[in-house]
């Protein structure tokens, strides 16, 4: 009884927070497969055939392309539903829904374990299950990486965060950072997560332990008492140390396993010759701009969290550019951010703010690894991909509004999650008709040429030839170095019998994807012959 009372605080904001989350997202039951959906779950052959599941530890997450993409656990549940079900779509968006109200569920607990006050676990609970944000990790299908690595994380931070540390949690922690890191790539910062919080909380209690000094000693020996205390504070209690040795070789091992199995197949890094400059701008920036241009992408991902008034599918070119420009609002967005950060970071070091030292580390951590700061990844941002690092922010945030009063608490948390759950479920209904989600996104973001591609492609599909034409014309003007437009140009062209035209389009698609820009860095270098009197004079 003693260990249910323990535990019970969090439990009501835990299963609102997935009851929410189920209620919002219940409206993608009615969905189907939409982009990259076809090629991982519906036609991938290793879902249909039996034996297939083998594949999965064989080969990249999507075939026959150079991504360096490793997710066998993600694929395995395609898999096991499709020789359970079959091909129909809505159990699939079934089980996305359930790993988001479990994701939801989690980032409550966590939330009350970090600062034992209920106003956060019901804040931070609830935020996440209702916010715009996580509509693509959730309506998508293959978004499911994203959902399945965070419930790996956010579990072993949980079971870490528990006390004491037991065999039993030791076992249950190794097994989330298996889990995440053969969901998604991001599992493998797990590790660092969890010694960046081993950290923080031993400096707390040594810092602690520290702060009573003798008045007569002064500032110089408060602080030789703290550096003694410091060294003498051990990581973890006597108990903790033969736990925490397995957790660290458990771990260790985890690593290395997953990293020669990965490098059996495919290297870690990408080769930018593969990368689409229209995805990624940030293949074709230097000096500069390529080291500056990240702070406009980090104001982009705080714009979306503050306010996702016109969420997208794409924010590739021409939304996200290559070339620094003074004029643009997200770098100074994303500079204020930043530096604001830094700030808290001090604030919290010097105040002994625990829980948020902790959530500040790991969203750090967890940004770094789709920032495109250190490294360049197949895509500039989408939302899907801050599904893990929102987690910290939103933790982040309903630590500071716990701290309001209970009935401001209630008033406005009513507001922001009335407000939060009406945009789910509108965004989340676009993501149930491919063709719907792309026009309504092009529409509201008429300068990305990748939602002309796809926009194009599913009126094809349907056998829409004039209107695909029409929206394919637009993207040639908008962005005519772009390959995807002329080969998507070329299938039209081809389902409206114009030969001549589809020649010259696939022409301009095998030029581009054997010469892509990013070779040089300069859009200028290719030069497009032009287009036969017969086919539309649709470039610039």
């Amino acid at each position: 009884m003693a260990d249910r009372a323990k535990h019970s605080p969090a439990a009501l904001p835990a299963i609102a927070a997935a009851l929410l989350a189920i209620s919002l997202y219940a409206v993608t039951l009615f969905g189907t497969y939409v982009y990259d959906d076809v090629v991982v779950v519906r036609d991938d052959p290793r879902v249909t055939q039996f034996n297939g599941w083998i594949g999965y530890f064989r080969a990249p997450y999507l075939l026959g392309t150079p991504d360096p993409l490793w997710r066998p656990l993600t694929c395995l549940t395609y898999w096991a539903q499709y020789h359970l079900h079959g091909p129909t779509p809505w159990p699939f968006h079934l089980v996305n829904i359930l790993l988001h109200a479990a994701v939801s569920a989690i980032v409550a607990i966590v939330a009350w374990q970090l600062t034992r006050r209920r106003a956060a676990a019901w804040w931070a609970g609830l935020l996440f299950a209702a916010h715009p944000i996580h509509v693509e990790a959730v309506a998508y299908l293959v978004g499911r990486a994203e959902s399945l690595c965070t419930l790996g994380v956010l579990g072993g931070i949980s079971m870490f965060l528990h006390r004491p540390l037991t065999a039993r949690r030791v076992v249950g922690i190794v097994g989330c950072s298996v889990l995440a890191a053969m969901s998604k790539e991001h599992g493998v910062l797990l590790p660092a997560m969890l010694t960046w919080i081993a950290l923080v909380r031993w400096w707390r209690e040594a810092s602690v332990a520290a702060t009573p000094a003798s008045p007569a000693g002064g500032h110089h020996a408060q602080r030789a008492t703290q550096a003694s205390q410091l060294r003498g504070t051990p990581l973890f209690a006597p108990a903790e140390r033969e736990p925490a040795k397995w957790l660290f070789v458990g771990l260790s091992f985890g690593l290395l396993a997953y990293a020669w199995s990965r490098e059996q197949i495919m290297h870690l890094g990408w080769d930018t010759w593969f990368l689409r400059w229209t995805i990624n701008p940030l293949v074709m920036a230097h000096g500069l701009a390529r080291a500056l241009l990240p702070l406009s992408i980090l104001g982009r991902y705080v714009a979306i969290l503050l306010l996702p008034l016109h969420p997208s599918p794409d924010y590739g070119a021409n939304i996200t550019g290559f070339v620094l420009r003074a004029d643009d609002p997200y770098l100074y967005l994303g500079s204020a951010v930043l530096l604001a950060m830094l700030a808290l970071l001090i604030i919290a070091i010097l105040r002994r703010w625990t829980a948020v030292l902790i959530c500040l580390g790991c969203a750090a951590i967890a940004y770094a690894l789709i920032s495109n700061s250190f490294m360049l990844i197949g895509i500039v941002m989408g939302e899907r991909l801050i599904y893990l690092t929102s987690a910290f922010v939103i933790l982040l945030t309903a630590i500071a509004l716990s701290r309001l009063p209970t009935k401001l608490n209630i008033v406005l948390g009513c507001v922001v999650l009335l407000a939060a759950s009406v945009r789910t479920v509108t965004y989340a209904w676009r993501w149930n008709d491919d063709l719907r989600l792309f026009s309504l996104s092009r529409a509201e973001h008429p300068d990305s040429i990748y939602l002309h591609v796809l926009e194009a492609s599913a009126r094809c599909d349907r056998g829409d030839l004039e209107g695909a034409e029409r929206v394919a014309a637009a993207g040639r003007k908008l962005q005519p170095l772009s390959q995807n437009i002329w080969a998507v140009s070329q299938r039209i062209a081809e389902a409206r019998g114009d030969k001549a035209a589809a020649e010259i389009y696939g022409a301009y698609a095998f030029d581009l994807a054997n010469n892509p820009p990013q070779a040089t860095k300069r859009l200028s270098h290719i030069t497009l012959p032009p287009l036969p009197a017969s086919a539309p004079a649709s470039r610039p």
